[in-house]
């Protein structure tokens, strides 16, 4: 036995001959609970406490204690009440705010956690923990020079806690400041040469960097370091995804959902992962985890959706016979094409009256699919009586257990007014030569890429997808081909730069939202677009479509294919390495080549 299982030991038997000797005394209990708390001992020690508070119901002390046992314990419903009980009796209780603000932020409550924890600052302004906890939060919420500032000033409380070195590597990384994020991240191993999250973050800087396999190596010694570090799995998941080496990335996921069973982020990310390895029925399971209470929702900028829907009964996969159900769209313009397909399939299953909650700019597009009834603001506050049931858009098939080979498919799923088509055509009529193949280009998507990155990280992944328009120079000057820009924002002026002779024709100032990008599709014969809404887009039209697709792509694409069962007219032209356009370039223009040679001659 060791000196300090010896103390342990010695510690408890007296803790025991203090009990035999007062059985009734509640301290005596809470004392002991306590112990036991510390050792680890979570059950045991809800049994004694729950006796003191039997024996002393008016105490704060111990209602904190078994309230905080329970919080350890994952049972925060039970929880709670406990540690308000211990603030009802003692107001102004700084450590019962404190575990009060910690268990509101684990079960999704951040804005009423960050009122504790700046209640306990008001309280103990040296307080470390909440200082950590507080700039936490501001973190994953983008408020970074908040959290700066939080964090300096845990520095400045305690300089030797690597917590508070760590989480300024981590707002400096957030925000771009990787020189000062690295040294955070060796600060925390110049203290702790063993500390996995010190590890972690310098491999999260060298990933930016692209220094790889130092990033690999990184990830893989904090294991070793710590062979519970539930963050050195996930992070180095996401690298071996980033690298499709999917088979290893699952194992590390799954080894780290095994250490943190809770973590509904990562079983979203290992629904992810499932779903782009074609494993749709165990990875919709997962991915319905972001509709679990401590999933973070403004990753996927949820949060105000789900909270305006929530006094409504969540549709879990029963029977929609004659209800009436509201479908909330979800994440981007692209993902709603995509999934709007489902609306007619609930029609079919029963439904009675169909609602959509989505962005206004996609009123007007969505007013040509079939079986939806209504559809109203995604800012609007529905009436909980006038819905039975509500539903994320994303969550429909997994209720509807659909498999990769059942995706449904009616092209087009999108009908469009007779009046804007026919008005498109004529205006569109005399821009290209009889026998002239058209053909539309989009070349770069949103910065505002919904995936759980934020910071420079959703910028840098946006830009893994998109391209700048000289990338598409190549594919110019073929006499047989007319080329049309449907590119929306800021990327359209990319055009003037680099072909000011006119090239490309750009009807995109007069194209007032996605219906008339829908028209003016409807009259070419070819879209080559970047994995964005235009794609999706001219997808749920049946119009061809070639996708110029990342590296390590979407969930949607699948791996290693180049068609789509999502679009039948999909043709998906894969980088072979890493950021490598130019070859995916140069295949493109082989095929158009040939593409337009059959349109000429035939």
């Amino acid at each position: 036995m060791s000196t300090q299982d010896a103390t342990v030991t010695q510690t408890e038997k007296a803790f025991r001959e203090a009990l035999a000797l007062r059985p009734d005394s509640p301290a005596a209990h809470n004392n002991f609970g306590v112990f036991l708390m510390q050792v680890g001992r979570l059950a045991e020690s809800e049994v004694i406490l729950r006796r003191a508070i039997e024996l002393r119901p008016d105490s704060a002390d111990i209602a904190l204690n078994l309230g905080a046992v329970l919080f350890q314990l994952k049972r925060i419903a039970d929880a709670e009440p406990l540690v308000r009980r211990a603030l009802t009796l003692r107001p102004g209780f700084a450590m019962a705010s404190h575990v009060l603000g910690c268990i509101l932020r684990d079960s999704g409550r951040a804005d009423l956690a960050e009122i504790a924890f700046h209640d306990v600052i008001a309280l103990q302004p040296q307080h470390f923990d909440a200082h950590i906890s507080l700039g936490a939060i501001a973190r994953s919420r983008g408020r970074l020079t908040e959290a700066e500032e939080i964090s300096r000033r845990a520095i400045e409380i305690r300089p030797t806690a690597t917590e508070a070195h760590c989480l300024l590597g981590d707002v400096m990384f957030n925000a771009g400041r990787d020189d000062e994020a690295l040294a955070s991240y060796r600060q925390v191993l110049a203290l702790d040469p063993t500390n996995g999250f010190g590890h972690c973050g310098v491999a999260l800087v060298q990933q930016r960097r692209g220094e790889w396999a130092e990033a690999e190596l990184c990830l893989r010694r904090a294991i070793s370091l710590q062979p519970e570090s539930f963050e050195a799995r996930l992070n180095l998941s996401a690298l071996l995804t980033d690298f499709n080496r999917l088979q290893e990335a699952e194992a590390w996921l799954r080894e780290a959902i095994a250490l943190r069973p809770q973590s509904a982020g990562a079983k979203v990310g290992l629904g992810i992962l499932l779903l782009r390895m074609g494993r749709y029925e165990e990875g919709w399971e997962f991915f319905e985890e972001r509709n679990s209470d401590s999933f973070d929702y403004a990753t996927f900028g949820l949060i105000e959706r789900k909270a305006r829907a929530v006094s409504i009964v969540a549709w879990q996969g029963e029977s929609l016979q004659d209800k009436s159900l509201l479908v909330v769209f979800e994440q981007g313009l692209g993902d709603a094409i995509q999934f709007v397909r489902f609306m007619p399939l609930l029609k079919t299953a029963g439904v009675a009256r169909l609602t959509v909650a989505c962005n206004h700019g996609l009123f007007a597009l969505f007013q040509g699919v079939e079986g939806i009834d209504s559809i109203i603001d995604i800012g609007v506050q529905p009436g909980a009586a006038d819905y039975d049931r509500w539903c994320f858009s994303m969550s429909v098939p997994g209720l509807m257990h659909m498999t990769l080979h059942g995706i449904p498919w009616r092209a087009p799923y999108v009908k469009l007014p007779s009046e804007r088509l026919e008005a498109w055509a004529k205006r569109m009529s005399g821009l290209s030569a009889r026998r002239s193949l058209k053909v539309g280009l989009t070349w770069a998507g949103s910065p505002a890429l919904g995936n759980f990155r934020s910071g420079p990280d959703q910028t840098k992944l946006d830009a893994l997808r998109s391209l700048h328009f000289r990338n598409l120079l190549p594919l110019l000057g073929n006499p047989s081909v007319t080329f049309f820009s449907l590119q929306h924002g800021k990327p359209r002026t990319q055009l003037a730069e680099v072909s000011p002779h006119g090239e490309v024709i750009d009807l995109m100032n007069d194209a007032n939202d996605l219906v008339d990008t829908a028209c003016i599709i409807e009259q070419l014969d070819l879209v080559i677009s970047v994995d964005t809404s235009v794609a999706h887009l001219t997808g749920a039209l049946g119009k061809p479509v070639w996708i110029l697709n990342r590296f390590s792509g979407d969930w949607r694409w699948l791996d290693d294919r180049e068609d789509s069962p999502w679009y039948p007219s999909a043709r998906l032209f894969r980088q072979k390495r890493r950021g490598d356009w130019d070859e995916v370039i140069e295949r493109v223009r082989d095929s158009l080549i040939k593409l337009a040679m059959a349109s000429v001659t035939s």
